[in-house]
């Protein structure tokens, strides 16, 4: 909740530093500095965008194995993701959703990996 209300106060402050029109689908914070020419802050911003977007894919990878197990502990998916190995991990989901990853990492062009993870848009 935290995060969304952040993101809310982020995108206002962005439409009030430049025309919402003109905001870059892209790259709009980076964007709206040089807009304003701010030029630093367009580096940091665009430093910031490279540099986060692993972190967000690893964080959003690191959790599918223990989605794939509460889902099975429901009954929303197979009783497999649901196996727990002697030392108390998650192999089952952790295999599928490995090789999962890798598939899609290797037969997706990243601009559209990109714009899926970042902003949900298919363009």
């Amino acid at each position: 909740m935290f995060i969304t209300i952040l993101y809310v106060f982020a995108a206002i402050a962005l439409c009030g530093m430049q025309p919402y029109e003109t905001i870059s689908e892209t790259s709009g914070f980076p964007e709206a500095f040089r807009y304003n020419d701010v030029w630093w802050a367009a580096q940091v911003a665009a430093a910031g965008e490279v540099l986060t977007m692993p972190i967000i894919v690893l964080v959003g990878l690191m959790a599918q194995p223990r989605l794939l197990f509460a889902m099975a502990q429901d009954g929303l998916l197979p009783r497999y993701f649901a196996v727990i190995n002697r030392s108390g991990n998650l192999w089952n989901g952790t295999l599928v959703s490995g090789i999962t990853m890798i598939i899609i990492a290797t037969c997706v062009p990243f601009n559209y990996l990109d714009d899926f993870i970042s902003s949900g848009k298919f363009s």
